[in-house]
Protein backbone atom coordinates (compact mmCIF):
# COMPACT_ATOMS: atom_id res chain seq x y z
CA UNK A 1 0.00 0.00 0.00
CA UNK A 2 0.57 3.35 -0.35
CA UNK A 3 3.00 5.30 2.57
CA UNK A 4 -0.39 7.17 3.94
CA UNK A 5 -2.41 3.40 4.06
CA UNK A 6 -4.46 4.85 6.87
CA UNK A 7 -5.16 7.94 5.47
CA UNK A 8 -8.72 8.30 4.79
CA UNK A 9 -9.66 8.80 0.76
CA UNK A 10 -12.52 8.74 -0.68
CA UNK A 11 -14.94 6.15 -3.22
CA UNK A 12 -17.82 6.82 -5.45
CA UNK A 13 -20.53 4.71 -5.08
CA UNK A 14 -23.88 5.32 -7.33
CA UNK A 15 -27.06 3.85 -6.04
CA UNK A 16 -30.94 4.87 -7.57
CA UNK A 17 -31.98 7.77 -4.60
CA UNK A 18 -34.40 5.80 -3.58
CA UNK A 19 -32.22 3.14 -1.71
CA UNK A 20 -29.32 6.41 -0.74
CA UNK A 21 -32.57 8.43 1.23
CA UNK A 22 -33.73 5.06 2.55
CA UNK A 23 -30.33 4.20 3.96
CA UNK A 24 -29.27 7.79 5.32
CA UNK A 25 -32.87 7.44 7.32
CA UNK A 26 -32.10 3.72 8.72
CA UNK A 27 -28.09 5.09 9.93
CA UNK A 28 -30.44 8.47 11.49
CA UNK A 29 -33.08 5.95 13.27
CA UNK A 30 -30.05 3.78 14.26
CA UNK A 31 -27.92 6.57 15.49
CA UNK A 32 -24.95 6.01 13.10
CA UNK A 33 -23.67 7.46 9.97
CA UNK A 34 -23.55 5.87 6.45
CA UNK A 35 -19.48 6.07 6.29
CA UNK A 36 -19.53 4.12 9.82
CA UNK A 37 -22.22 1.38 8.23
CA UNK A 38 -20.14 1.09 4.35
CA UNK A 39 -16.70 0.84 6.40
CA UNK A 40 -18.03 -1.76 8.61
CA UNK A 41 -19.48 -4.17 5.58
CA UNK A 42 -16.59 -3.30 3.63
CA UNK A 43 -13.96 -4.66 6.23
CA UNK A 44 -17.18 -7.68 6.76
CA UNK A 45 -16.43 -8.15 2.96
CA UNK A 46 -12.71 -8.01 2.87
CA UNK A 47 -12.41 -10.43 5.79
CA UNK A 48 -14.33 -12.86 3.56
CA UNK A 49 -12.98 -12.51 0.27
CA UNK A 50 -9.66 -11.32 0.79
CA UNK A 51 -6.80 -14.12 0.82
CA UNK A 52 -4.30 -11.82 2.27
CA UNK A 53 -5.19 -8.63 4.64
CA UNK A 54 -2.60 -6.67 4.75
CA UNK A 55 -3.11 -6.18 9.11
Amino acid sequence: MGKNAKEPVFIRLRVESDKRDRFKIACIKLKTNMDTVLNELLDKWLEENDPSPDK
